[in-house]
């Protein structure tokens, strides 16, 4: 009984599970042959430098591991089409908000209202605002064009699944390892230490002594749309003023800020470093708010010989709210 009591004693704890989903981004650029495990599992993602990839729903140990498989990855012509894909949707929406915007000028225009929505008196509408609105409904017209040949590009643009299925232990064979049989041999690429069960967000950048991670918590509320999130990878530290709103971030450290302006206007901004002197500006940034929208701004060190830093913004558009062209009203000039 007590060398029963001491082998129970010896037996190894459980190692500790964690419940998340995240999405991952490559600061660098592509990371092609990526994947994580999960159990026995090796899960494939292509890790871009562009948009972050599709949400993994993970229930695994902690730390989660990201890794690269050493065979050539068979997927570079999909990460392309992906990439190709995530290009035209967001040109699809510039485009889209564009076509907004010129709607409102030609509804204005038709009802000979000022910028300010107010009614103009006949003898006080400014001279060719009917050749405006036919300029307007011009613009129009080649933007539903443009719009067109681009649904046309995305509906080429299609993307083929992995070559090779995901190992799944469920379906393994009794006595042999899914790792060991089915998983391609793998490197690690970077340990992702979670702070716990959530929604992540997680930042890749790819040094000379390895990946380091930074990890963004997405739960709702803490990185809201119409804000942005800086963090600061220059190895100084960085204040960001836009108007009365700062933020002091140390190297490494990020801060959620929202520019002091209302929806669909512009808002101008600066960035200072620290150096030996006090703060001096680095940079000088000019952002559209919309509400609907959220930018992650990675603030980075300057190209060689320069001075300042470098940024580099990803935007993502509020899922539930897709844009679509506002439906004419009873005054809407007819097309």
């Amino acid at each position: 009984l007590l060398a029963t009591s001491g082998t129970l004693a010896q037996t190894k704890a459980p190692e500790p599970l964690v419940h998340a989903q995240f999405r991952v981004l490559s600061i660098d650029g592509p990371i092609l042959g990526a994947g994580y495990l999960e159990g026995k599992n090796l899960r494939r993602i292509d890790i871009s430098g562009d948009a972050f990839t599709a949400e993994q729903n993970y229930r695994g140990p902690n730390p989660l591991r990201l890794v690269l498989t050493k065979a050539a990855p068979p997927s570079t012509d999909r990460l392309m089409a992906q990439q190709t894909h995530q290009a035209i949707r967001a040109r699809l929406e510039v485009l889209t908000r564009e076509l907004q915007e010129q709607e409102a000028k030609a509804l204005k225009a038709s009802r000979g209202e000022d910028g300010g929505g107010r009614k103009l008196a006949k003898s006080a509408r400014p001279p060719g605002t009917t050749d405006r609105t036919a300029e307007i409904l011009k613009e129009m017209e080649a933007l539903q064009t443009r719009l067109q040949a681009l649904e046309s590009q995305l509906n080429q643009a299609s993307i083929p699944r992995s070559e090779e299925p995901e190992p799944d232990a469920e379906k393994t064979k009794p006595g042999t390892n899914a790792r060991d049989d089915k998983s391609p041999a793998h490197t690690p690429l970077a340990d992702v230490t979670l702070p716990g069960d959530g929604r992540y967000l997680i930042l890749i950048q790819q040094t000379a002594t390895g990946a380091t991670v930074n990890i963004v918590d997405d739960r709702e509320g803490v990185f809201p749309f119409g804000a942005m999130q800086f963090i600061n990878l220059t190895g100084k530290t960085v204040e960001v003023r836009f108007g009365p709103n700062h933020l002091h971030l140390a190297s490494k450290d990020k801060g959620t800020l929202r520019a002091p302006t209302a929806n669909r206007n512009y808002a101008s901004g600066q960035i200072y470093t620290q150096e030996a002197d006090g703060l001096q500006p680095a940079y000088s940034m000019r952002t559209f708010q919309q509400d609907d929208v959220r930018t992650l701004f990675f603030l980075l060190p300057p190209t060689e010989g320069r001075k300042g830093v470098q940024l580099k913004g990803i935007e993502e558009r509020r899922p539930d709210q897709p844009i679509t062209p506002e439906a004419p009203g009873k005054d809407a000039p007819a097309r």
